[in-house]
């Protein structure tokens, strides 16, 4: 995998959309090479200034990989 962003270091604290929509997309990935179901966002959509970053959307994420 190829991120846009790769310099993430140890205590750095912001997310960012790209990073959520990355994640996202890779995790569709594996799971459809896995035949499994897709997962269902609570936002959809993230929208760069506007969309609100939630402890859901990480908790999404989590459930997706477990």
């Amino acid at each position: 995998m190829s991120w846009t962003d790769p310099t993430i270091t140890a205590g750095v604290t912001l997310i960012r959309r790209v990073h959520l929509t990355e994640l996202r997309s890779f995790l569709d990935e594996a799971r459809s090479t896995l035949s499994l179901p897709a997962v269902v966002y609570t936002d959809p959509t993230i929208t760069a200034g506007s969309t609100t970053i939630k402890a859901q959307h990480i908790l999404d994420l989590r459930s997706g990989v477990q």
